[in-house]
């Protein structure tokens, strides 16, 4: 059987409301952690599959944390000859494992829950009072899902304004299909903009390279925010202003900027830390 884990569009951040409005679509909050699909049964160890479905999760800084969530797994299927396979992400900083979806699930020779069933099945599955028991207090947390389009409007106004990741958007009709990039099931990233100074261009050729970025101090001196790609891009020179996306900011550099476009509206000093929202991995 194919454990490889369904890969995720993105969608555009226009298009949440509609969303939220569509009595066929959840919301979760995205966890950014190291995705892990935990394969379980009664008389095997936990088995993580890495990358296509083969191996095992080859994450040093995640595995550190599979001798805690390992015993609380093992527990679920218990002494009852079985199979249970779990989607989720492990967070790297507390150790904790988000649950959101059971691919399968058979128990006595029964097959209780299939790839082929829709995701509202599914996630049925993580709702059952018994399994909620079992595991309050310990580091597996089921993941909670706004339903309703109240729901989702408070977890999307509330991803927003504790700076976490963003949210995902899911349609409770879709099946999961492993290793496949599905349209049906997106990730809504929060992105933001901020003009920052190029310090150095290394760029070997004319389409190719990258910059390092920094900012103004408040004490006047600049500091280093990290780099991007310059593949694509206009010609930039030190001590240009450029304008970047960047998925967040981790307190000491930008993750995953991207250059939009040149500012030569703006000065050096114009770019400093105060554009630069605070970021949480934490449960919302």
């Amino acid at each position: 059987m194919n454990w490889d884990r369904m890969k995720y569009t993105e969608v555009d951040l226009a298009s949440v409301p509609r969303y939220a409005r569509d009595d066929h679509f959840v919301f979760e909050q995205k966890f950014d952690g190291t995705g892990g699909m935990a394969v379980i049964t009664h008389d095997k160890p936990v088995w993580w599959p890495g990358r296509g479905g083969r191996g095992a999760l080859a994450h040093t800084a995640a595995t550190q944390h599979f001798r805690k969530i390992n015993p609380v797994l093992q527990r679920i299927v218990g002494g009852t000859p079985g199979l249970l396979v779990l989607d989720g992400e492990i967070m790297l900083a507390t150790g904790e494992y988000h649950v959101w979806d059971v691919p399968y699930m058979r128990f006595g020779g029964v097959e209780v829950i299939r790839h082929e069933d829709d995701y509202a099945t599914r996630r049925s599955a993580l709702d059952a009072p018994d399994l909620r028991a079992l595991l309050e207090g310990t580091p597996v947390k089921i993941v909670r899902q706004a339903r309703t389009t109240r729901e989702k409007h408070e977890l999307w106004d509330t991803v927003q304004t504790s700076g976490a990741e963003g949210i995902m958007v899911k349609d409770l009709r879709a099946r999961y299909e492993p290793g496949k990039r599905v349209t049906h099931t997106m990730k809504a990233k929060i992105t933001s903009t901020a003009d920052v100074i190029v310090l150095t261009v290394n760029r070997p050729d004319p389409q190719h390279g990258s910059a390092t970025l920094g900012v103004t101090a408040a004490n006047g001196s600049i500091i280093a925010v990290g780099a991007c790609s310059l593949i694509g891009k206009p010609q930039v020179a030190p001590g240009d202003v450029i304008e970047v996306k960047f998925l967040n900011w981790t307190g000491a550099k930008l993750y995953q900027p991207r250059m939009m476009r040149l500012r030569p509206d703006k000065a050096p000093h114009d770019c400093d830390l105060t554009q630069f929202r605070a970021y949480s991995r934490e449960t919302v």
